[in-house]
């Protein structure tokens, strides 16, 4: 099998071997079949009604079952075999199968026969081996599969000779360096014969992986190719064939009988022998020979050289053919962005012809450039990047023959310019200039020599490694003999030595700790699959891995510490934007968990287009931190939302749970505790919003002692549970989506909604499961975790601090009394058996019947069942009429209903403008009920999407539906949360009256875009546009209209002639509410024409009823332009402050709502420099520090603090943001501020508050916000970034004690 050329479409090719979670429809299908298979098993219950596999969802602890871990060598549960599914870690069925025989027979080994597990786990393998040997497959079929594929022609050419055994290993070593798992016709002939194969799913991925390896090592242009390419599709076909024989019972396939199968003749065959060395060596010379020199035969050094790097060949395959010449603009546009000296072997070639190289280095420093443009364009270890590696060896090799020394001197002028080199306009691009020594993912000169050493050091160590004073290594350092060892060189694929890892480090194979490190470890995992347990060398290999393990993370850490104390990572040093942008990057880039493990690898590049097509259909953005890196930002925020964009991308195209999922949600809680390093004046509102996004995803990524993620077990709670209301269900990625909306403003509604997740886990589950435990676990955890992180109330104060872990053990006793009285209320409702037999023969669905006989009414002389899908009558007939399945019928008032569930159309959701649909797509939403059976227009049907492109329904294989009559729906909508999510398992009544027909052509998989793009009242906001959401989209914590009680209310009705009801808090709507002690802004206070635009600030003091609508009362404050003849005005007050407002003495003021334009907040100032309310903008909030009397026009000293009002528990409490610095603000001299001034320059400083202060010095006319930066800091997390540092103190009590005795002597002149 010839070699393929390589060509630069291998970047795409080598993402296969990093693919974490390949969302191909084959992969799907798969895991669909495990997890029907999965969800059997898990299910299962004992006559008792007991769940077998309860005891199997989860590992014992190792603190109480340590003797489980050393007797049971590969243990294993359902939760990782659930994440497996998940995270499309099965190739196969036959893996799924040999998971849940692992489990199995783990738990026979381990628990003491007759046990109450172990025979739980005894009637689980009787149940699972007779479920799945009913789905086995005669083996006929996979003979006709395999007969049909070796007998393709093409042309009357046969084209799977090529494929019938796999390459010489003499001739093409290469082929096993890039086909990692090769496989040939002969070898899945062989497993036809073994009876391995129970799928006919498996043999198709075996026959696909062929063609994806010979894909893979020959070049696009060549007849394998091609071949492939034809085959590809007859595998497919074939498949599909054999699908449709098996699904039809009445018309199976007509196996054809043969003395001899052909498996059986193909299996029987011998390889080919292995060539002579001598009959390699003569094949290649002779292809060597056949070679012409493109430059003559001129013997000079130049074209010896250039011709022995344009002839030189591995095997039988030229390396050189990716570089003749320069990627091609149109397809490799951001090559030239990145390249910028781009030269390929035609451009060599031309200037040997025109004489312009003057020295042999000069030749060799193109060379040079033009491998190390390919090894820096090209992913490490693809097969571009090896072939320039080996060229460029060999280049240095025959220069330092021809005479080159790197040494010698050469004349400036003599060398060749090649930014100036004319190319042609499809191989040049513009590109940003940057420095010509930048090199990215390329590594400096001391950082290569650094692994150098460590890699040596790594051998050495493994080398002289003792335990008690012996040597463990002696048994490795050579292999064994294949003489006295046989079988070890059958059952070990990849032997390696010691002798084998010294030559390849002699010879510079290994490029990084990782690759002496696999080779190590798969030397010890070959003795370990070799040797007994019980052997020396089993034992010798595990402490030696063990030891390996320990020395790398050395290693590791070590170089981290390295690398990052070279980089300028220190706050003083970061001067520039840049700086800190690139310091943010690297915080990304660098982050490893507590296992190591560096998170952004994932995020480096975009994933292949070619193994995730619908990635690039689900991503409307895809962007990645290669693009992020070479951005140029002119703001921390543009890199925030660049940023954010890619962990919110990661966050949809991902499973929550996954491994992927966590990441993503780890790197932005980093990203936000790093930024605050360098974003100071960010407002009270956001600095909320990123307190509660990082509280949640520690706790979602919250691990326990044994290393697993406490949140996983609640991946095994159901979509939906039985009468469980849609909208009801909460989840940990419904509230993630929230938070990323913003649309939490209060820690207690969070707080509400996280719990809601726990109690739901609880309610679903026996107190004795598992996820019941975690959900207690987790919720413990959160409550410590924000008691930290709130610093118990010193930085956030807010209601939900109440909720204590004493508070949840009442709420633990009072759930498990719930649930112990449902358990003795259906005991006591229980029915005789005879009778409950009888009912579960009726039973139809989950939703209640009042007659168990109700499977089908008659309405409009037409009979409907359950199951069916009909047209109800919509309210409003200019809508289209609503689909509803019918799940059960009542009776009531002489009158005929139907239950059942609704489907909507994607122009009755809010969505995003970019969201596609498919053609005839619904969505399932809720359950509805009592619709009368009048309403019913007619028949139609839904589809879930598995079937819809292949069967059409028709009932009694008679009647079809029109086209225009049958959906598809693929996910459910939830109606209050707006959020999409797709549907696992298609949970709806059976209809036996509506048969599936296969259709005679599949339909497409066509997506549509949105036809109400610019209907911005359907459509639904994207989570990354501006932060501050109008209120509708704000979720407000539930409240109350609270009257006073008797007592308060009559004294508030003292000296009063008229007797009134008061309230402490009125709501107007869901979200506007006002209470006893709130600030508010009011205009035409006065009733007073002329000052109708008059803005004032009123406190409420009271609010009463007074014909049908509230009002309130309470004092005023006023502007200090609002003060009339200010020039006459006697000032008495201490100090002013710009921002400041003054309460007006005397009588309460009276108003109505309709005057109200909102809320703001007056604050004495000592609290004005120390806290805020959460809720309210930094435009609205004032200090109050003086009052002025009418009386005299004099301006005085508040004598007492402003008043604050004393709530009951049932009235909804502000939260309050402390400083944990007091803000320190410009004060003016008495009577300072009593000019003429705008009211808007003293009343607003949004625009200062909210601007980028990034790389640049501000200073505020306002307030010092110099201190504002050191005062909301959020320095490396939440738990530990306030400190308590309060050094100007006492510098502002003496400033205060100095003005004070200035203000003394003013008032005695």
């Amino acid at each position: 099998m010839p070699k393929r050329i390589h060509s630069a479409s291998d970047r795409d090719d080598n993402n296969e071997s990093t693919s974490t979670s390949k969302r191909t429809r084959k992969a799907t299908e798969l895991n669909n079949l495990c997890q029907e298979y999965y969800d059997t098993f898990r299910s299962y219950k004992s006559e008792d009604g007991r769940i077998l596999c309860e005891n199997f969802i989860r590992l014992p602890t190792k603190r109480a079952n340590t003797d489980y871990y050393t007797s049971i060598k590969e243990p294993i549960d359902l939760t990782e075999i659930q994440q497996k599914i998940h995270s499309d870690q099965y190739d196969s069925f036959e893996q799924f199968l040999d998971d849940i025989e692992l489990l199995i027979n783990n738990a026979k080994n381990y628990y003491r026969k007759n046990s109450m597990e172990w025979k739980d786990a005894n009637e689980l393998s009787k149940y699972f081996y007779s479920k799945t040997k009913s789905q086995s497959i005669d083996s006929y079929y996979f003979e006709e599969f395999f007969t049909a594929i070796y007998n393709t022609r093409i042309d009357n050419r046969p084209i799977t000779d090529i494929f019938l055994f796999l390459p010489s290993r003499k001739i093409y070593p290469d082929y096993y360096l890039i086909v990692t798992k090769p496989i040939d016709l002969k070898m899945i002939a062989m497993k036809i014969q073994n009876n391995e194969y129970s799928l006919l799913d498996d043999m198709e991925n075996d026959l696909l992986l062929m063609i994806s390896n010979a894909r893979k090592y020959n070049d696009p242009k060549s007849q394998i190719y091609k071949d492939t390419c034809a085959l590809k599709k007859i595998i497919t076909s074939v498949k599909n064939e054999l699908d449709i024989a098996l699904k039809t019972p009445n018309d199976r396939l007509r196996l054809s009988k043969r003395d001899v199968l052909l498996s059986s003749e193909v299996a029987n065959m011998e390889y080919p022998e292995e060539p002579d060395d001598e009959e390699i060596i003569q094949q290649t010379n002779d292809d060597a020979d056949s070679e012409t020199s493109s430059l003559g035969d001129e013997e000079d050094s130049y074209r010896i050289l250039y011709n022995s790097i344009r002839n030189y060949k591995l095997g039988a395959q030229s390396l050189i053919d990716p570089f003749m010449k320069l990627p091609n603009k149109r397809f490799h546009h951001d090559y030239y962005e990145e390249i910028k000296r781009p030269i390929a072997m035609s451009l060599i070639k031309n200037h040997i012809k025109k004489g312009k190289y003057t020295d042999l280095g000069d030749l060799v420093d193109d060379l040079k450039l033009m491998f190390d443009n390919a090894m820096q364009y090209n992913q490490e270890g693809s097969l571009i990047y090896n072939s320039a590696k080996k060229l460029l060896d060999v280049t240095l090799l025959k220069a330092h023959e021809l005479g080159y020394d790197e040494q010698k001197p050469r004349l400036k002028e003599a060398r060749v310019n090649i930014p100036m080199i004319t190319i042609k306009d499809e191989y040049l691009i513009a590109s940003s200039p940057q420095s010509p020594n930048f090199q990215r993912n390329r590594s400096s000169k001391k950082p290569i020599k650094s692994t150098e050493q460590n890699i040596q050091s790594i051998y050495t160590f493994i080398r002289e490694y003792r335990e008690n004073d012996i040597g463990l290594i002696a048994p490795f350092l050579e292999l064994p003999s294949a003489e006295e060892y046989p079988d070890y060189y059958e059952t070990i694929e990849q032997p390696i030595d010691m002798s084998m890892i010294k030559d390849k480090m002699d010879k510079g194979i290994y490029k990084r700790e990782q690759d002496i490190i696999d080779d190590l470890n798969r030397m010890f995992s070959n003795a370990k699959v070799y040797n007994v347990d019980e052997s020396y060398i089993f034992k010798y290999a595990s402490r030696l891995e063990q030891a390996l393990a320990n020395k790398y993370k050395t290693i590791i850490i070590k170089k981290e510490r390295t690398s990052q104390s070279n980089r300028i990572l220190t706050k003083k040093s970061l001067n520039t934007l840049q700086d800190k942008i690139s310091y943010l990057i690297q915080c990304i880039k660098t982050y490893t968990n507590r296992h190591g493990r560096t998170l952004s690898t994932v995020f480096l590049t975009l994933p292949s287009k070619l193994d995730y097509p619908d990635y690039y259909e689900i991503i409307q953005k895809p962007i990645d931190l290669k693009r992020i890196e070479l951005r140029q930002y002119s703001s921390i925020n543009d890199l925030s939302n660049d940023l954010q964009l890619m962990f919110d991308n990661a966050l949809l195209y991902n499973e929550p749970g996954s491994m992927i999922y966590r990441d993503a949600l780890t790197l932005q809680r980093i990203f936000i505790e790093k930024k605050r390093e360098f974003i100071h004046n960010d407002s009270v509102k956001n600095l909320v919003c990123e307190l509660l996004i990082c509280l949640f995803i520690q706790t979602f990524n919250y691990e326990d002692q044994d290393g697993q993620y406490v949140s996983d077990s609640f991946s095994e709670l159901p979509e939906q549970a039985e009468n469980e209301p849609f909208d009801s269900v909460y989840t940990f990625d419904l509230i993630r989506q929230n938070l990323d909306q913003r649309r939490y403003r209060r820690l207690d509604v969070f707080q509400n909604d996280l719990f809601k997740v726990f109690e739901r886990a609880r309610k679903l589950k026996p107190t004795h499961s598992k996820v019941y435990q975690d959900s207690i676990k987790l919720q413990k955890y959160y409550i410590h975790l924000r008691d930290e992180i709130c610093q118990h109330g010193s930085l956030l104060r807010s209601p939900a601090l109440l909720f204590n872990e004493d508070r949840l053990q009442q709420e633990l006793v009072r759930e498990r009394t719930e649930k112990d009285s449902i358990v003795s209320t259906n005991s006591q409702n229980s029915v005789s058996p005879a009778k409950s037999s009888d009912s579960d023969e009726n039973k139809i669905s989950p939703t209640k019947l009042t007659s168990p006989i109700e499977k089908s009414f008659l309405s409009k002389g037409q009979t409907y069942y359950l199951g069916d899908f009909v047209y109800i009558e919509p309210n409003d007939e200019t809508n289209e009429p609503l689909i509803v399945c019918i799940e059960s019928f009542e009776h009531k008032n002489n009158e005929d209903y139907l239950n059942g569930l609704q489907f909507i159309r994607p122009n009755e959701t809010y969505h995003t403008s970019t969201h596609k649909f498919l053609r005839q797509e619904v969505f399932l939403t809720q359950t509805i009920e009592y619709i009368s059976m009048n309403k019913i227009q007619g028949l139609c049907y839904v589809l879930h999407v598995k079937d819809y492109f292949k069967y059409q329904p028709m009932i009694n294989d008679e009647i079809s539906f029109q086209d225009q009559d049958v959906y598809v729906c693929e996910s459910r909508y939830n109606i209050k949360t707006k959020v999409f999510k797709k549907i696992k398992s298609w949970n709806i009544p059976e209809n036996k009256r509506v048969k599936l027909i296969q259709r005679d052509i599949p339909l497409e998989n066509i997506r549509i875009s949105s036809t109400l793009v610019n209907n911005n009242n359907l459509i639904h906001r994207s989570s990354t546009i501006d932060n501050d959401l109008i209120n509708i989209d704000i979720i407000e914590k539930p409240k109350e209209t609270i009257l006073y009680d008797s007592v308060i209310n009559e004294k508030l009705n003292e000296n009063s002639s008229i007797k009134r009801i008061f309230y402490e808090q009125i709501i107007i709507s869901p979200y506007i509410f006002y209470k006893v002690g709130d600030f508010v802004c009011v205009n035409n206070i006065e009733n007073n024409n002329n000052e109708s635009n008059k803005k004032f600030i009123l406190r409420i003091d009271k609010i009463w009823k007074d014909n049908d609508s509230y009002c309130l009362s309470g004092p005023v404050f006023i502007q200090p332009s609002d003060i009339i003849n200010r020039d006459q005005l006697i000032i008495t007050a201490k100090c002013s402050y710009e921002r400041e407002v003054i309460k007006r003495d005397g009588p309460s003021t009276q108003t109505t709502l309709n005057n109200i334009q909102g809320k703001c907040s007056v604050l004495s100032l000592k609290h004005f420099c120390t806290h805020r309310l959460t809720e309210i903008p930094e435009s609205d909030v004032y200090v109050c520090e003086s009052k002025y009397v009418s009386d005299d026009h004099s301006l005085r000293g508040l004598s007492k603090p402003l008043k604050r009002i004393s709530l009951s528990l049932k009235a909804t409490a502000d939260e309050i943001w402390t400083f944990r610095k007091e803000l320190i603000l410009k004060q003016e001299t008495p009577g300072g501020l009593f000019k003429a001034v705008d009211e808007s320059s003293a009343m607003e400083v949004d625009d200062q508050f909210n601007s980028n202060l990034e790389g640049s010095e501000h200073q505020s006319n306002h307030l010092n916000y110099d201190t504002i930066n050191n005062s909301i800091n959020l320095n490396s997390s939440f738990s530990n970034r306030y400190n308590n540092n309060n050094n100007n103190n006492n510098r502002v009590s003496k400033y205060k004690r100095l003005m004070k005795k200035v203000f003394q002597l003013i008032n005695r002149f």
